[in-house]
């Protein structure tokens, strides 16, 4: 995922060109029409064998100054081809009511929607332009990038399944309509996604929407799911005005907790992994909120059934409904996840229910309770440094025990966010977003247990502040003065502003900082060779090349007076420096060595926008 940069002047003066030449079409009153949308063509690379037309609407009233949310609209089969008009016929079959004068009034958005080649329809190739043509507008507009949501119908339902499992980092929401899914649904667990589709649907089968919210529900997804009874085939225009389907999307932010209503919470226990001890009954409480009124909550510890409350039927009753509770639920023995699901209206004649749910994941009775380990491998030391970096990226490695399996990774930022990781022994996380200052971003490995470990990096973001590193500290002088410590001392660095304190590594893992020219390191094994290096730091994040390391060896047990020390007063010839950590916890037992990583994540205007189009991480 590309990194995103702060509106910047270059890209404040591209949209208020764009603004002014499109003005007359976007200040428009009423309703939106297609008429009202601009017309583009993206043109095809490599091997992609068709170009890309899209239509595109700038919000009335639109200030290139202001972050926008952009509603990406994926039309049905019948409307393939290449004309540039099709997709936007019939009022989009409902969808433009997202962009109606009233709707745009209160909440202001950018559409596009583009028109997949008849050969095609929604695939690899035409998804994968679809996310560039995004991008193209980024680069010209002010789009706010964590709010970008999609939706979809028939095909385009299918499609916006898809598109989210593609790019899981790119989406805030997704509104499938009359599709299906698209498989590997842990990949889609951080996106909130409210579907429709009928019962009696005779050219889809409401089983493809009924499989992917059970499926995207017992990976641990939020899905809200409403399912008429009625309506055939082309119930969009009736789900398109369903009333809080537009707030909630808005309510919606990238890499942040569920909003908006409808929504049903887990407000006990928290976090929603339990850790151990084992218990045999579970206490569950809860709150729901539904325009119309709640009908009622119902939980299970076997999601399975009835397809993760596709159909409650056999789900127990909890007690109230707006609040909730569960008292003492038996904990299963092979099943981890306890699901709650909140029931409501359709809003509509159309009949049939809305559903959505929460969860929390328990340990099983007997469960094994080793633990398992979890690493951040990347990014490589200085592969950051000085290059713009509002955004992050992280690799890492992790591994089950016990003969467990490895079920999900997923990250917190004490500053704000969360979300998922890709893959589980080998795992990548794209596009954090960094505040600037210090960020922790703690990385979660959970296992077929619920057992779980983590792993910490500490993030010093400076988004358009001071780029100058200190000097490399020099003169490093150790001496071991006993069986278990050893004290450092250093010549001190200089800075451009100044200098804020010293990295000190041992054996290339951090050991700990001081605001000063001296550390004394202790709880060390007798006899023992370290290896020791400094690294000098500003407030602004910018840490400075390590020194050149010494070696020095703790005293023997039988010594009584001696002491070994060791000095450097050259210094290295690398460029830059960080240091990873990660660190295992679980009150099951076990846990680990913590280390930490020290990134210096640097922006600056300038540099903002290398390119207008990035290619995203899959």
């Amino acid at each position: 995922m590309p990194t995103r940069s702060p509106f910047t002047l270059r890209r404040f003066i591209q949209a208020t060109f764009f603004a002014l030449l499109s003005f007359g079409l976007a200040a428009r009153a009423g309703a939106a029409t297609a008429s009202d949308f601009l017309a583009a063509t993206l043109t095809k690379t490599g091997a992609e064998p068709n170009d890309l037309p899209y239509r595109y609407l700038v919000p009335a009233g639109y200030n290139p100054a202001t972050a926008y949310p952009l509603i990406v609209f994926l039309h049905g089969s019948g409307e393939r081809g290449n004309d540039n008009t099709a997709p936007l016929n019939n009022n989009a079959y409902g969808a433009l009511q997202l962009v109606s004068s009233t709707n745009q009034a209160t909440a202001p958005c950018f559409m596009l929607v583009p028109q997949a080649s008849m050969s095609e329809g929604w695939n690899g190739n035409t998804l994968g332009q679809v996310v560039r043509a995004i991008q193209l507008l980024e680069a010209n507009y002010p789009i706010d990038p964590n709010r970008i949501y999609v939706t979809g119908l028939s095909m385009g339902g299918g499609g916006s399944w898809d598109i989210i499992t593609r790019y899981p980092f790119f989406f805030a929401a997704a509104v499938p309509m009359s599709g299906w899914g698209a498989g590997s649904y842990e990949r889609i667990v951080g996106v909130p996604i409210w579907n429709f589709h009928a019962a009696d649907d005779d050219t889809v089968d409401v089983s493809g929407s009924d499989n992917a919210v059970s499926a995207v529900r017992q990976v641990g997804g939020r899905a809200i799911y409403t399912r008429y009874a009625t309506g055939g085939h082309g119930i969009w225009s009736t789900a398109y005005t369903t009333p809080s389907l537009r707030p909630w999307m808005l309510a919606q932010r990238r890499n942040q907790p569920v909003g908006g209503t409808p929504i049903v919470s887990i407000t006990s226990p928290t976090p929603h992994i339990v850790l151990p001890p084992i218990v045999s009954t579970q206490n569950v409480t809860g709150t729901a909120s539904i325009p119309g009124g709640v009908t009622q909550v119902n939980w299970t510890f076997t999601p399975s059934v009835g397809k993760a409350g596709v159909d409650t039927s056999t789900y127990a009753l909890a007690s109230g409904t707006d609040n909730w509770s569960v008292a003492n639920a038996t904990v299963a023995n092979n099943t981890p996840l306890f699901l709650a699901v909140a029931t409501g209206s359709t809003w509509s004649s159309l009949g049939g229910v809305t559903t959505l749910n929460d969860y929390l994941w328990s340990i099983p009775v007997g469960a094994n309770l080793t633990v398992p380990t979890i690493a951040i491998t990347g990014p490589a030391t200085g592969s950051y440094y000085g290059s713009p970096a509002n955004q992050i990226n992280l690799t890492g490695t992790a591994t089950a025990t016990g003969g467990k399996t490895l079920k999900a990774i997923t990250w917190t930022n004490d500053r704000g966010g969360q979300g998922i990781g890709l893959g589980t022994t080998s795992w990548n996380i794209d596009g954090i977003e960094l505040l600037s200052g210090d960020n922790v971003i703690t990385v979660t490995v959970r296992d077929s247990s619920s057992i779980t470990a983590s792993a910490t990096v500490r993030v010093q973001a400076n988004l358009g502040g001071d780029a100058q590193a200190p000097t490399v500290p020099t003169n490093l002088t150790s001496t071991a003065t006993s069986t278990t410590q050893i004290n450092l001392t250093w010549t001190a660095s200089t800075d451009n502003v100044g200098v804020t304190g010293y990295a000190v590594y041992r054996n290339g893992n951090l050991a700990g900082n001081s605001p000063t020219t001296s550390y004394g390191d202790s709880g060390l094994s007798a006899s023992t060779a370290y290896t020791y290096s400094v690294s000098a730091y500003d407030a602004a994040g910018n840490f400075s090349t390590k020194s050149t390391a010494i070696n020095v060896t703790t005293k023997s047990s039988s010594s009584s007076s001696s002491s070994s020390s060791s000095s450097s007063s050259s210094s290295s010839s690398s460029s830059s420096s960080s240091s990873s950590s990660s660190s295992s916890s679980s009150s099951g037992g076990g846990g680990g060595a913590t280390e930490l990583w020290y990134l210096a994540a640097l922006s600056t205007a300038a540099a903002a926008r290398l390119s207008l189009l990035f290619a995203r991480k899959q």
